[in-house]
């Protein structure tokens, strides 16, 4: 039944093609797109299967939580590589549903200090969600000494205490955003994508798209928030 299914999809397409582009696809062009199709789509229902038994077993002993109905949660951060005195930031923002709304990377040079890069990602973060002006938002990280430093009222008079106190100006200018601490295993997605953007030169944001190297760690999370699929 799935083999006829995509098959007939082949067709379909292939009529569209015919009709909108006037090129006619061959048989054996349909039959090999149909076939790498059924592959990713029996592929995806064996991840959905292993992560579903996970949880049931209890192997996922950490997890992504989703943020409350119409708010945001972006997660964000930082990959140091201490030798090349660079830093790649990550960020990931989902809805309520776990579903992707935009996604950013980017790298850094000349930065050294840990607590600097998260820093960093975390402005990142904000600058994302003040652009796409999401206003219920929280902002999760898993760097506990930023958070905490973001959170406090006390003057930040650390070494990287000027990237905090612009912090907590920032999140005076929306008040409905919090910053919040999230265990390495529960902000995976994030971690993954900073170290990804070790290997970039420019900036790069998915609005409403998820980059490729992101569809495991999404489909983890996505598949745990939603039992229904």
């Amino acid at each position: 039944m799935e083999e006829v299914a995509v098959v007939m999809r082949g067709l379909w397409l292939r009529r569209n093609t015919f009709v909108f582009e006037s090129k006619l696809l061959s048989n054996t062009y349909v039959i090999s797109v149909a076939r790498e199709s059924l592959e990713e789509y029996q592929s995806s229902i064996l991840k959905i299967t292993e992560i579903r038994q996970q949880a049931n077993t209890g192997d996922v002993v950490h997890s992504w939580s989703p943020p409350s109905v119409n708010w945001f949660k972006a997660n964000w951060d930082a990959a140091l590589d201490v030798k090349q005195r660079k830093v790649g930031l990550g960020v990931v923002i989902k809805n309520d549903r776990g579903e992707v709304m935009a996604a950013c990377c980017e790298s850094k040079n000349f930065v050294e200090q840990p607590a600097i890069a998260e820093g960093w990602a975390l402005r990142k973060a904000m600058e994302l969600c003040e652009d796409l002006k999401f206003n219920k938002v929280i902002l999760e990280g898993d760097a506990q000494v930023v958070v905490n430093a973001v959170n406090s009222q006390t003057e930040d008079l650390s070494y990287f205490g000027s990237i905090i106190e612009d912090l907590k100006v920032q999140m005076k200018e929306w008040p409905n955003w919090s910053v919040k601490f999230a265990n390495r295993n529960i902000n995976t997605v994030a971690h993954t994508f900073a170290k990804e953007a070790l290997h970039i030169d420019l900036e790069k944001i998915w609005i409403e798209d998820i980059p490729v190297c992101l569809s495991d760690c999404l489909l983890r999370d996505y598949c745990i928030v939603n039992t229904d699929i």
